[in-house]
């Protein structure tokens, strides 16, 4: 089994089918790929593998598509596969009963929010919601309204999973960018957002209010607003890039995003530009692009295919390959650590980074000491104990 393709020469063969599964309109050598490779034995970590990458079901449409009019593939693969799919798809219906409902609540208590990930991009990428995998609900609104969201939610069937009074906590909005709530009747997570991302990365996305950004999708015959799709793509990209696109489905996203939506592509540079951004926009588009043939404009091809941005995307890929049961979570946190800081667009934007990731106070040390706005400065205190204390744990954990 072999692949010659030289944007992908960085990835196992494992990832290499993964993607193969997902292409909108798989090659004739995709499916020669998909073929030789389920004539292995290979194919018994297939499951799983498609599950961490969030993109099962996308694999199990593939080869139940190429299996109609090829009999040599699997049938205990697929039987395999199907109750997996039937079961996210299900889920994906009850997750997305339970979205329309919180969007109502906030609406008619006259709380601005958009919805993002989950269903709505499963709907505007994809054009079904069971064709996405997510464990959550990811729902945005004003600072300013976030305790009220938090309260209304609580009152109305969600469990807060942490004290709800941090999200009247000025120096925990601050340092925070998500509240987790879950549903007491559905089970569904739903995070609760007044940012996109921890200010360490010093990224603004959302420098005016909600409805300045957004737009509709609609789904079960309810209109949900949403990010803008030229914010939602460098989004994407930035998020997946933060996370080192540890899943296809965060390039898959990207790709899938590209081809159903309309795109200001000026625009959308001139977002990831203000945010400081264009090097990760540019590495999510450039992995779209080599694995995924993301069609993508003549003049951007440029940036995305400039020296450092390719250095880059090799790094990510050797990075996608490595495995997490081979790395301890002191491991894994250290090699993200160290590839996020070369993400960055400028020098200052770096050294911000690697101060507010040792000295400033973070997300978990409101989590952890929820203290009143009038001894924070008690935090400074705590962080490094907390720190020590943690490390000292994983040292000896190793």
């Amino acid at each position: 089994m072999s692949n010659t393709n030289p944007s992908i020469i960085h990835l196992n063969d494992e990832l290499k089918l993964l993607i193969a599964c997902c292409q909108t309109d798989p090659s004739k050598d995709d499916i020669n790929y998909i073929r030789s490779y389920l004539d292995t034995s290979a194919q018994s970590n297939l499951t799983s593998l498609a599950s961490s990458h969030g993109i099962l079901p996308l694999v199990y449409k593939t080869i139940k598509n190429l299996s109609k009019n090829d009999d040599s593939y699997s049938s205990t693969l697929l039987s395999e596969l199907k109750p997996l799919y039937l079961a996210i798809a299900h889920r994906n219906m009850l997750m997305t009963s339970e979205l329309i409902k919180i969007i109502h609540l906030l609406n008619e208590n006259n709380i601005e929010a958009l919805a993002f990930k989950g269903p709505t991009l499963s709907q505007m990428a994809y054009g079904d919601i069971t064709l996405r995998q997510y464990s959550d609900l990811d729902i945005l609104v004003d600072e300013e309204n976030a305790f009220e969201a938090g309260t209304l939610m609580t009152q109305n069937g969600h469990t807060a999973l942490l004290p709800l009074n941090i999200l009247s906590n000025k120096t925990c909005l601050h340092t925070a960018k998500d509240f987790s709530l879950m549903s007491e009747t559905s089970g569904a997570h739903t995070e609760l957002h007044w940012r996109l991302f921890e200010k360490k990365y010093n990224i603004s996305l959302l420098s005016c209010p909600l409805d300045k950004k957004c737009q509709t999708v609609k789904i079960n015959n309810h209109e949900i607003k949403t990010l803008q799709n030229e914010l939602l793509l460098v989004y994407l990209c930035l998020h997946g890039a933060k996370h080192a696109f540890e899943r296809i489905e965060w390039i898959c996203d990207i790709d899938r995003l590209v081809r159903s939506s309309e795109i200001d592509w000026v625009q959308a540079i001139a977002i990831a530009e203000e945010s400081h951004s264009k090097r990760s926009f540019y590495l999510g588009l450039s992995l779209a692009h080599h694995h995924f043939r993301t069609i993508l404009p003549s003049d951007l091809m440029q940036g995305i295919d400039a020296d450092d941005i390719r250095a880059l995307q090799i790094m990510t890929e050797k990075q996608m390959t490595k495995k997490d049961n081979e790395r301890s979570d002191f491991k894994r946190n250290r090699d993200t650590f160290f590839y996020q800081a070369k993400l960055f667009d400028k020098k200052t934007d770096i050294i911000h980074f690697y101060l507010s990731t040792f000295f400033n106070i973070s997300t978990t040390d409101c989590q952890t000491f929820v203290l009143p706005e009038r001894i924070k400065f008690l935090y400074l205190i705590l962080r490094p104990i907390r720190l020590a204390t943690n490390y000292t744990q994983k040292i000896f954990k190793k």
